[in-house]
């Protein structure tokens, strides 16, 4: 939608004929996510029935590269290797990802193909950080305890986390260090669960990552 991205919103609700609210979330790298978390809002509150939620990123100019560059956050070797000890940076990449949501209940009743059960959702910032691209654990966790506790159940029973995982040194740390902590504190042992980004695959789809 060029320099209006509500556009694409606002086209979609008039597509299908959309009469809730209809925005365009601007979270950076979160940007899907936090249309999602959005979304679940909704249902939960009861203000609307069915929800489309996403991302779209297809800005691949100059201008972007040269932001990125500045802070130091591309990979020289134009390889994302998340939680790697050759990790050194992101490869920017394309992508466009949309979720249909529905309470399951309602789901269930009209039978509906399900695909995934979100559970819970949680969000959090980090206040005063370190910087731009230097993200505390402290959030991090913030955010994944008040997603496990709308969820019902301890983090140390999960088997796999999928993580942002952008492949920065500083990034990966963080991360490794609040999901450690998270599995370690309700009891979980040494390997007891596995964490990935598709990152390596498909490369950083910015504002779009979050459910890419």
């Amino acid at each position: 939608a060029g320099i209006l991205p509500n556009v694409v919103a606002g086209r979609i609700a008039n597509r299908l004929n959309f009469g809730g609210i209809n925005l365009a979330v601007d979270a950076a790298c979160a940007s899907s996510l936090a249309a999602v978390y959005q979304g679940v809002a909704e249902l939960t509150a009861g203000r609307s029935d069915f929800v489309i939620a996403g991302g779209v990123d297809t800005v691949q100019g100059p201008f972007g590269y040269l932001c990125f560059s500045k802070t130091q956050a591309l990979s020289p070797r134009g390889r994302c290797s998340t939680f790697d000890a050759e990790g050194d940076g992101i490869v920017i990449s394309e992508g466009i990802a949309m979720v249909a949501l529905k309470r399951l209940a309602d789901a269930e009743r009209d039978g509906d193909r399900i695909y995934a059960v979100i559970k819970g959702v949680g969000a959090s910032s980090d206040g005063r950080a370190k910087g731009l691209t230097a993200p505390l654990p402290a959030g991090q966790l913030r955010a994944m305890r008040r997603a496990y506790r709308m969820a019902g159940f301890g983090a140390a029973t999960v088997g796999l986390f999928e993580a942002h995982g952008t492949g920065t040194v500083a990034g990966d740390t963080a991360e490794l260090e609040s999901t450690t902590r998270l599995i370690r504190e309700q009891g979980a042992g040494p390997r007891q669960a596995v964490i990935g980004s598709v990152k390596t695959n498909i490369g950083h789809t910015k504002a779009c990552a979050g459910i890419a």
